[in-house]
């Protein structure tokens, strides 16, 4: 039997199982495997591709059980929620849940998505929510954990024009309004500063903390001089 979640308003529920014949399974063995169940994970697959269900199989005093990761999806087929074994079997007996509730916060992943499909936020196991933007590009340019919410934090990135990450840093606001319509640009100058030889669009704000700088296609950048970084605004991570 294999249950059928779906994706609702805050939440998560489950009217029953799945009908016989909507699933594909697969039976994985490791190379350590002998017979019988254990040590084995059967894999269920919907006709859209999207695994629903692991279950690892595990032996104890000579009884299989079964040790369920169920994976729920929206309806556009993106993935919304992983529940793994523990979080499974603690609603074994549930028809419905709320994001909110302190076994989905202690054990379940969360995702939510914008109009683009872009992961905008997600929630792991026992942590606070990380929050994301993406520029005019769809790449993804400010994130904030739960420590940095609670200082008004960002991480920002910007790219040069073949969409590699270039500049990273620390921000202490993230004032920029609606990113989505602005590009995070990085373009390589070589001349000595507090980013290092590059001019950023929009600038690094004040205060700011680079965290990497990282350089492509050549070494020009070797003769730059790391004391013009020391006498900007912008400190560098301690070691």
């Amino acid at each position: 039997m294999v249950r059928l979640w779906q994706v609702v308003s805050g939440g998560i529920s489950s009217s029953g199982d799945y009908l016989p014949g909507r699933l594909v399974r697969q039976t994985l063995m490791g190379e350590n495997w002998v017979s019988g169940r254990d040590g084995t994970v059967d894999v269920y697959t919907d006709y859209s591709g999207n695994t629903v269900l692991e279950r690892r199989w595990l032996s104890e005093e000579g009884e299989d059980k079964p040790l369920d990761t169920y994976y729920v999806y929206d309806v556009l087929g993106r993935l919304r929620y992983v529940l793994p074994p523990l979080l499974s079997e603690a609603l074994a007996g549930v028809s419905s849940v709320s994001d909110d509730d302190s076994a989905m916060k202690a054990y379940a992943y969360v995702y939510r998505y914008d109009g683009l499909g872009e992961c905008i936020w997600k929630r792991l196991p026992g942590c606070s929510p990380v929050t994301m933007q993406y520029d005019v590009h769809r790449r993804m340019v400010l994130s904030q954990d739960g420590n940095q919410a609670l200082s008004g934090e960002w991480s920002c990135i910007w790219y040069d024009g073949l969409g590699r990450p270039c500049v990273m840093a620390s921000c202490p606001s993230a004032d920029y309004g609606d990113v989505s319509g602005i590009g995070f640009t990085a373009s390589y100058r070589g001349s000595s500063g507090r980013t290092f030889g590059y001019v950023l669009s929009p600038e690094l704000p004040d205060g700011a903390e680079l965290r990497q700088v990282m350089y492509y296609d050549g070494y020009d950048f070797i003769d730059l001089s790391p004391e013009s970084l020391c006498a900007a605004s912008c400190v560098p991570r301690p070691s």
